[in-house]
């Protein structure tokens, strides 16, 4: 803990300061937090398991083939789908 008080007063303490002290999440860690509690645990991953799982009964119960081709088109292929207004193909 000390060489992190050093680092924090080298870097000017603001800001760091202030996120040590509060000890919350930060950048893409909140979408990980499920359950909003402000901690990543056990909890939240078994939600996020089990999301993927009702996902990939959704694709199959509908098919598989369209859906599943959608789901894992590029963002390039997505926007030409979405200027032609068309289907994938």
């Amino acid at each position: 803990m000390v060489g992190m008080k050093k680092r924090v007063k080298a870097m000017g303490g603001g800001a760091m300061k202030k996120r040590m002290k509060k000890g919350g999440l930060t950048g893409g860690q909140t979408k990980l937090d499920k359950n909003k509690d402000g901690k990543i645990d056990g909890k939240d991953f078994a939600m996020l398991k089990k999301k993927k799982k009702a996902t990939k009964k959704r694709v199959k119960a509908m098919g598989g083939g369209a859906m599943k081709k959608r789901m894992n088109m590029g963002g390039s292929a997505m926007k030409k789908r979405m200027k032609r207004g068309g289907a994938a193909k």
